[in-house]
């Protein structure tokens, strides 16, 4: 109540409140994360044939 200092939103006006900051939050993260380039983008390939370790390595796992 505003006698108490509050802003007298009631229990629904509060609950919209906080799911709007809530979706703000996420959609700010996502938004960040989408901007940021990903490690396969900042690493450039030098040799896309496979090493011989990775073939070794891959005929002992399967």
């Amino acid at each position: 109540p505003h006698a108490s200092g509050g802003l007298a939103l009631g229990t629904y006006g509060t609950s919209a409140a906080l799911l709007a900051i809530l979706i703000a939050g996420i959609a700010y993260t996502h938004h960040q994360h989408r901007r940021e380039p990903s490690s396969a983008e900042l690493e450039p390939v030098l040799n896309e044939e496979p090493r011989a370790a990775d073939t070794a390595r891959s005929r002992t796992t399967h």
